[in-house]
């Protein structure tokens, strides 16, 4: 299999715009872009679960948010396709629907995505942890 034309073409305008959003949110709100910091000072946590045998992804970043707002914390989800590209550490990733909610209320905002492209490259993984690089350049480091 090999990764889709529209990720080796030149973006079209939709992918373009999802690019520099991406990197807006990467400069102005890290957390929402996939970065977190670690140790006692982060503030959001983010969560990535593949699941290669149904070919879906979840990204779930939850923000805390203040005491004045009630406490809890903000949930954003990002819902999307997975799938194995002809190289076996190499996955191209299609985002489909970003979920708003609260943590422990009923409902949610959820959003239709224009269907960008990313990809994620597996560059070490054992029973513990997962290093993977972005189709952007992130680098993720899973722990179990």
């Amino acid at each position: 299999n090999a990764p889709p034309a529209s990720l080796a073409a030149s973006p079209g305008p939709v992918q373009a715009l999802v690019d520099a959003t991406y990197s807006g949110f990467f400069k102005i709100a890290p957390m929402l872009a996939g970065a977190q910091a670690d140790g006692a000072n982060a503030l959001a946590r983010n969560e990535q679960f593949l699941n290669m045998t149904s070919g879906r992804v979840l990204n779930t970043v939850r923000i805390p948010l203040p005491a004045l707002a009630g406490g809890g914390a903000a949930l954003i989800q990002v819902h999307g396709s997975v799938r194995v590209t002809s190289e076996a550490d190499l996955v191209d990733v299609t985002f489909e629907r970003c979920d708003f909610s609260r943590d422990g209320a009923d409902g949610r905002l959820s959003v239709p995505l224009p269907r960008p492209k990313g990809s994620l490259r597996t560059t070490y993984c054992d029973d513990l942890m997962r290093i993977s690089r972005g189709g952007r350049g992130g680098v993720f480091r899973l722990i179990r």
